[in-house]
């Protein structure tokens, strides 16, 4: 809720209380899929913050532990923060090479096709085309809705487009 509200100050401070008793190893009580959504939104948060390394260790920590235990969109999802992150810090060589790499899994995955609009969406972005990049999607689809309110990507895109045309 306080993503979604722009408020990131207190998701700060509620991603530390999380990060720190929820998302500890020693923590077997909640379940998969709530640690799972739980590290995504800490992530946002440090994210938010610019804290990129700390956004990073949880993406890749869970990123390497595997995902027989959550939905298939889940990894997506933190594929895409990840590639967020690293456009923060101006990795271009790492995003030349993550988009073509993910764009060949997305090929084999039954993946949501949004990954695919969301990637070349960023192709485009770090091409530094002039057209604004808008979703290829025209009709408004419940699974996409849920996924942005998970990461607004398409948001993020449309703003990184409008700081490099001004």
């Amino acid at each position: 809720q306080y993503l979604g509200e722009n408020r990131h100050e207190e998701a700060f401070m509620l991603a530390e209380k999380v990060t720190k008793h929820y998302l500890d190893p020693a923590v077997q009580a909640l379940p998969a899929t709530l640690k799972t959504e739980l590290n995504l939104l800490a992530a946002r948060v440090y994210f938010h913050k610019k804290l990129y390394q700390n956004a990073l260790k949880l993406i890749n920590t869970r990123l390497n532990r595997g995902w027989s235990d959550s939905p298939d969109y889940w990894q997506w999802l933190y594929c895409m923060l990840r590639l967020m992150i690293q456009y923060e810090l101006g990795n271009a060589d790492y995003l030349e090479y993550e988009i073509k790499n993910l764009s060949r899994r997305l090929k084999k995955a039954s993946a949501t096709p949004v990954f695919s609009e969301w990637l070349t969406m960023l192709q485009r972005l770090l091409t530094q085309q002039k057209k604004r990049p808008e979703p290829i999607s025209a009709t408004p689809n419940p699974q996409i809705q849920k996924l942005s309110q998970w990461l607004p990507f398409e948001e993020w895109i449309r703003e990184k487009s409008l700081k490099q045309q001004g």
